[in-house]
């Protein structure tokens, strides 16, 4: 099929065909939208029953200020800085990141995991590497923290070297004798 040269007229049509027809709302109604973006940034959302919080939030604020407030010294080393939602270049958040001259331990937080929180894990140590250069000669741990551990998850964390942060009572354990740096 023959097709016509593209001149400015046609290449507008069809940007113009393609183009969705913006939505006009009214100012009430765009700060409520943003509203509602800011509240799910803070892992709020609404159900038909009210408004709810996801159980990962309490999580991520029982160990963040766990770690803030408690010692700073984990595997072996002291660290200078603990950061949370750290994003990298490749798409991935970090929980919990804390870094000093020498080591970077990357720590997943969730309520309840399972072996794929392992998996997830694992695919941030080449991340952070290609990501941040400054990450690039590191020691990097790895941590995963949960509210409730089962047998089978401890068991794979330990084959992987992956330290086991959890609660117990009212105090955090941190199991970290399998220990490797990635």
């Amino acid at each position: 099929m023959n097709m016509p040269p593209a001149n400015f007229e046609s290449v507008w049509a069809e940007i113009q065909r393609e183009r969705p027809v913006p939505k006009v709302v009214s100012k009430e109604e765009a700060e409520y939208n943003r509203k509602i973006r800011k509240m799910k940034s803070y892992r709020y959302y609404f159900d038909d029953d009210g408004l709810f919080c996801f159980d990962g939030f309490y999580t991520e604020e029982y160990f963040l200020t766990a770690f803030r407030h408690g010692k700073q010294t984990f595997f072996g080393e002291k660290f200078e800085t603990i950061e949370n939602h750290f994003n990298s270049i490749g798409g991935y958040t970090y929980d919990l990141i804390m870094y000093n001259d020498v080591a970077v331990a990357i720590i997943n937080l969730e309520y309840t995991a399972c072996e794929k929180a392992i998996s997830d894990l694992l695919k941030k140590v080449e991340d952070i590497r290609s990501s941040f250069l400054a990450f690039n000669n590191h020691k990097v741990y790895l941590g995963l923290a949960t509210m409730a551990f089962y047998p089978e998850l401890e068991q794979e964390c330990i084959k992987q070297g992956i330290a086991i942060i959890k609660q117990v009572g009212d105090t955090v354990v941190i199991n970290d004798e399998h220990l490797k740096a990635f």
